[in-house]
C-alpha cells in the first residue's frame, strides 16, 4: 500500500444477496457501469435479481441489456 493513501471502504454483500450478486455478475452486457447504475437503484441484489423490465430501464439500463438480465433467470 501507498504511504498516504486510504482504500476505499469494502462494501459488506449480506450472505442472502451473495448468489444474486454471483449471478448477476455472470450476465452477458451487465459489465461495470452497467452494475453500478443498477446497484444504486435497487435496495438489493435480490431486488435487482427480481426487477421486471421497466424497474431496470427506469435504473438505466438499455433495453437489450435489461433482456440478457430477464433471460439469465
Amino acid at each position: 500500500m501507498t504511504a498516504g493513501r486510504t482504500l476505499p471502504p469494502v462494501t459488506a454483500t449480506p450472505p442472502e444477496d451473495l448468489r444474486y450478486r454471483v449471478a448477476l455478475h455472470r450476465v452477458h452486457r451487465l459489465g461495470s457501469a452497467r452494475f453500478a447504475l443498477i446497484e444504486r437503484a435497487f435496495p438489493s441484489f435480490e431486488a435487482m435479481w427480481r426487477a421486471g423490465a421497466s424497474a431496470l430501464a427506469g435504473a438505466g439500463l438499455d433495453e437489450r441489456t435489461a433482456q440478457e438480465l430477464l433471460r439469465a433467470r
